[in-house]
């Protein structure tokens, strides 16, 4: 059976938390066996929705607990009756056999109110005996859920393309609807002799369509279909599926139309399928009938294959899909029995008949209106989706300007290996939001240009829509855009309440670890965002055990109260510059550079000019071994940032500029690989790091490394590095003296065989820690 326990009247009561109606509801889901159950919650009690969930998490998925939307009650009688009203259709929508009613405030001699499918409510005795109290739901279930067979001859609308009627099955139809005959003039011949059928043309349904309780729609593959998923869209109804393949529908509507649906139907994986095998292969692979199908009240096909095909491609959505195995007399029962059922008890019948019961109650009818807009939300909020789940990823400030470089490249190198290769189950949506609590979007139109689809991105087919999420969703803050999650925390709380895990990654603690190292106020304000993502995440993965262990530590002692625990993990980053969509060109003085390069012995450093990279440092050693006699070259990449005008100055006047040091601020990918080839080492002189992304670099390129002491060094270089200590120029001078001793006779420490990751394997990493619970410390909930 399934048993929605809906604890709505335990919330108001204010026991949802505690007290015997816990207690019960813990002892039904561990007793639940094989029958399914699912707990339903209401939002407007968002100060006990996270403890519940922690109460129930032991034994139920995140998944089967659900919290519907209702507007928020102002004490007037209509919108009481529409709250009711949207409630009772948030659990219809849910699909139970039973639910269950605990009562919030004990009655004598009863437990709540039990209510079977379609029927009255009855009241609960009170039991001790959970076997008992599962024999009564048993004893309570209908014995039949199907639909009634149509008395009379209700209208019925049957939609098809020119020349794909099925007239057999038609002409079975009207012996039980008055059927209402929807195409084009050639339709015509084919119902003569059929007095039970009024034929009519897609215009004419389309402004009478809404009269329709029962609609059926044939669908084949063929361009004369493509007027269908735009008029289902309009007037949900039945598909009846001649095949699961449509691309056709859409070929020929537009030259992007067929991309479009590709996206939609099997995500962006599907696209770049298209690019390796082309559009005709991808034509035959994909069936690309999504956009027509998740309009649909319900699907049947002509064969038990066509439903497998639509389990392999659409999983749970196919899984309902109903077959008709023929048009005799013995068929046609299933069929009436799944337009009833889909006509009148769909989630799309439900919807109609709950907005029509609503538009009776005298709620407001301007559109403008503050209470109709929060009466639509949580309609909208609550109804049910058969699309995959999502794993939402963040790539917000990468959205707005991708600057290729830092924090940046880790994001948009993740996100093409997760498109690439989605984890299984889950649809991958880079998504990002501008904050002020508003919804986040879609980035479509900025990933299809990513991935190389620019006509598909220009197109008015594709648009960045609000996202539509789900109970068992995944959000993953991939991104670092601290000022809109601080902005969007109501937002995400929600999110999280509705039963989406929500992980944020954490690149470093370096602004509250050497605040003087970033300018002023800037360890105030990430002391705040780590507080907001530490409330508002299921876990938190950093790059590094380093961070991990600092994170660990800091949040020891900062974090506020929760009643959830708090994950912490951590991946490592990935170095395969062709998989991170890289940059390409060399600069004016390129073979300048590289010429130098090959006539001496040159450290190469690599990231943004910044107080904590030690370039100061860097520079000051090196001007010592060159006034004493060194010939190396100093070859600095990477853009300027914060904090470093003296520093740029001083390089801009510097007499060795240009002939044995060198800054390249704009840097290509191409650029950076021809100097990992040539260089002698990499200087990795920083003074706190999260990670060191150019120690990985360097080792795929088997150029040695010289990096000073940090744990995070030496966790990614372990024993292919040579390690120096001090922060004096004499130190690090000498320290380069020594390196470069070992250079010249073959025994500075190499660098080859330094483990290190593609991002493919990165991103396996940061899945398999939130997918697989892999946490490397749990910090207990409050």
């Amino acid at each position: 059976m399934r048993l929605v326990i809906d604890l709505h009247a335990c919330q108001q009561a204010g026991s949802g938390a505690s007290g015997g109606a816990l207690m019960l509801v813990q002892q039904l889901i561990r007793t639940a066996g094989e029958n399914t159950l699912l707990v339903a919650l209401s939002n407007q009690f968002p100060q006990q929705l996270m403890a519940l969930r922690a109460a129930f998490a032991p034994w139920l998925p995140a998944e089967r607990i659900v919290v519907y939307d209702t507007p928020a009650p102002d004490g007037s009688a209509c919108l009481a009756a529409a709250i009711v009203l949207i409630r009772d259709n948030a659990i219809a929508n849910l699909d139970p056999d039973l639910v269950f009613r605990p009562d919030g405030i004990e009655q004598p001699g009863t437990l709540g109110t039990l209510t079977p499918h379609d029927a009255k409510p009855r009241a609960v005795g009170h039991t001790d005996d959970t076997a008992a109290l599962w024999q009564t739901f048993t004893q309570a279930i209908p014995a039949s859920r199907s639909a009634p067979l149509p008395n009379g001859l209700p209208p019925l609308a049957y939609v098809a393309a020119p020349g794909e009627v099925d007239m057999a099955l038609v002409a079975q139809l009207a012996r039980h609807y008055r059927v209402v005959l929807i195409g084009s003039a050639q339709l015509h011949a084919l119902a003569d002799g059929a007095p039970a059928i009024t034929l009519r043309d897609g215009c004419w349904f389309e402004q009478h369509g809404a009269a329709f309780a029962r609609i059926v729609y044939q669908v084949g593959n063929r361009p004369a279909g493509s007027f269908m998923p735009a008029l289902c869209a309009r007037h949900p109804g039945l598909v009846l599926l001649d095949d699961v393949h449509l691309g056709q529908l859409f070929d020929d509507a537009g030259p992007n139309a067929f991309g479009a649906a590709l996206l939609a139907s099997h995500g962006y994986q599907a696209l770049l399928a298209r690019q390796r095998s082309g559009h005709a292969e991808a034509l035959r692979q994909f069936p690309t009938g999504w956009p027509l199908l998740e309009q649909a009240c319900g699907v049947v096909v002509r064969s038990e294959a066509m439903r497998e095909l639509g389990c392999h491609w659409y999983g749970a959505a196919g899984d309902r899909w109903r077959v008709l195995a023929g048009t005799d007399d013995a068929s046609l029962p299933p069929l009436l029995e799944a337009i009833e059922t889909y006509s009148m008890h769909s989630p799309r019948a439900r919807y109609r008949a709950l907005t029509a019961t609503l538009g009776a109650l005298g709620l407001p009818h301007d559109p403008r209106s503050p209470l109709l807009l929060e009466v639509a939300k949580a309609i909208a909020a609550n109804q049910p989706s058969q699309a995959p789940r999502q794993l939402l990823v963040d790539i917000s400030a990468l959205a707005e300007s991708d600057l290729k470089t830092g924090i940046q490249r880790v994001v948009r190198s993740i996100v093409l290996a997760l498109i690439k290769t989605p984890p299984p189950g889950f649809r991958v949506e880079p998504v990002y939001g501008n904050g002020g609590e508003r919804r986040y979007r879609y980035a479509r139109r900025f990933t299809c240009n990513m991935l190389g689809e620019t006509s598909l991105a220009r197109d008015d087919l594709l648009e960045d829509l609000p996202v539509e999420h789900r109970p068992g969703d995944i959000f993953l803050g991939l991104d670092l855009v601290a000022h809109c999650t601080m902005q969007n925390r109501a937002l995400l709380a929600d999110m999280r309440h509705h039963g989406i895990a929500v992980y944020f990654v954490v690149y470093d603690l370096l602004p509250l670890l050497m605040p003087q190292a970033f300018p002023y106020g800037t360890d105030r304000y990430f002391r705040e965002y780590l507080g907001a993502i530490a409330e508002l995440g299921d876990g938190l993965v950093c790059i590094s055990r380093a961070v991990a262990d600092e994170l660990c530590d800091w949040l020891v002692q900062h974090r506020a109260p929760a009643a959830a625990p708090l994950r912490i993990g951590y991946f490592h980053m990935g170095a395969d510059l062709a998989s991170s969509a890289p940059s390409f060109g060399l600069p004016g003085n390129a073979a300048k550079v590289l010429d130098a390069v090959a006539a001496r012995p040159t450290l190469l450093m690599v990231g943004t000019l910044e107080p904590r990279k030690g370039h100061v440092q860097a520079l000051a050693a090196f001007e010592l071994l060159w006034a004493r006699g060194v010939d190396v070259n100093l070859v600095l990449v990477g853009k300027a940032g914060w904090l470093v005008d003296r520093l740029v100055r001083q390089m801009a006047r510097h007499p060795e500029l240009h002939r044995r040091l060198f800054w390249l601020p704009g840097a290509s990918d191409e650029m950076l690989g021809k100097l990992y080839a040539s260089a002698s080492g990499l200087l990795a002189a920083s003074v706190g790091e999260g990670f060191g992304l150019p120690l990985i670099e360097s080792a795929q390129h088997g150029l040695a490394i010289v990096a000073r002491n940090l744990t995070v060094f030496r966790e990614i270089g372990g024993e292919h590095a040579y390690y120096f200590d001090g922060e004096q120029p004499q130190q690090l001078a000498a320290a380069l003296d020594h390196w470069l001793e070992l250079f010249r006779n073959g025994k500075a420490p190499p660098s080859g065989a330094m483990p290190w990751l593609s991002w493919a394997q990165s991103a396996e990493q940061l899945l398999d820690t939130i997918l697989q619970q892999r946490w490397h410390r749990t910090l207990p909930g409050i």
